[in-house]
């Protein structure tokens, strides 16, 4: 698989941040089914930067936090095959992506299931027609991504497809595309609180908890995704704790006291950093003068979705900061990942 070796930076990279150990975490449940097209459902146009369901401030519950859906601050939709729950900055992302992108056939619409309180509420969103980044016309991806308000559950369903007609996409060939498909959770700083995703074969994986994995085969057709959350679902029982009271902080607390994962081992101090970030032009990267290197060193920058964005190459040596612009690159996440040094990285926003 083209990424998988890409992504493994970003894993190493993403592993010093959050750990094994997470409290109030998500199991993994792989189930055959036949897939169904939703009935009923609402099309929507979801534009690049995604769609808002404005949803009257229902709750929605992420490992043991709650977000609310209201607007512009609630269950955003994306093109590609993700849901994102906002929340004053902070950000939960159930994920499904290989790669996908919205293309002129594509249609997105979604449906909604059970009463506003009930834990059997699920919202139900199906992409059809969606492409690949760097696959053929022909190639194509049907599914849906089902979210659980009240149990704070996901799900991805996969529909039918069509990849490797030349060994393009994410396939060799002989081996499949497989989508990155997890739960993360990050605060208002871009630092990964929570990650549960999925690595090898989808029906037998290992789920890894702390870094950021691909599926390294594809899904079947009628495969069903679950990610169990383990934390208390929401209680709407509570007196004056509704769904409108403004006051409610949620099962989770204070986000300053959310769990990191550390594990009370301190937390690795980073050996190179980059500044301003967020970023919208020209992003300096300096090093710790604690860390000296005398050979040059190989950076990889790479996306989110595991492409590699470019490369550089420096001497700590002679050179003490690297300066990069990103002015036309897409808004997003990145990492700067040392090739043969993963202990030399830092992750930056871009945003314009």
């Amino acid at each position: 698989m083209k990424t998988l070796t890409l992504t493994s930076i970003l894993a190493g990279a993403l592993s010093m941040i959050a750990s094994i150990g997470l409290a109030q975490s998500y199991d993994f449940e792989y189930e055959a089914a036949t897939y169904t097209e939703l009935t009923g459902a609402t099309v929507i146009e979801v534009p690049a930067e995604g769609y808002f369901l404005d949803l009257n401030n229902e709750k929605f519950l992420c490992f043991s936090e709650i977000y609310r859906a209201n607007g512009d601050d609630g269950l955003k939709i994306s093109r590609e095959g993700s849901f994102q729950l906002l929340k004053g900055g902070t950000k939960a992302t159930f994920l499904f992506s290989g790669g996908f992108i919205h293309r002129d056939d594509t249609e997105i619409s979604y449906l909604i299931e059970g009463q506003k309180k009930d834990t059997n509420r699920v919202i139900k969103v199906q992409y059809e027609n969606v492409g690949f980044n760097y696959g053929e016309e022909a190639e194509y991806m049907n599914f849906q991504l089902w979210i659980y308000p009240n149990t704070g559950d996901f799900e991805a369903h996969v529909g039918s497809f069509l990849v490797n007609t030349n060994g393009s996409s994410y396939s060799t060939g002989a081996s499949a595309w497989g989508p990155a498909t997890g739960v993360i959770r990050m605060d208002t700083a871009y630092n990964f609180l929570n990650i549960i995703t999925l690595a090898d074969n989808p029906s037998n994986p290992d789920i890894r908890r702390g870094d950021f994995r691909l599926l390294g085969d594809t899904p079947v057709e009628g495969a069903v995704l679950k990610f169990k959350n383990q934390a208390e679902a929401i209680d709407h029982t509570i007196p004056g704790d509704d769904d409108d009271d403004d006051g409610d902080q949620g099962n989770g607390g204070n986000p300053m006291n959310w769990p990191v994962g550390l594990n009370d081992r301190p937390e690795a101090p980073l050996l190179v950093y980059g500044y301003p970030n967020p970023v919208a032009r020209e992003i300096t990267f300096e090093f710790n003068h604690d860390y000296i290197k005398t050979d040059p060193i190989l950076f990889d920058v790479i996306a989110m979705d595991g492409r590699r964005i470019t490369q550089i190459s420096t001497n700590q040596m002679s050179d003490q900061q690297i300066r990069l612009n990103v002015s036309d690159w897409p808004s997003g996440i990145y990492i700067l990942a040392g090739k043969d040094h993963p202990e030399l990285f830092s992750r930056f926003q871009v945003v314009h």
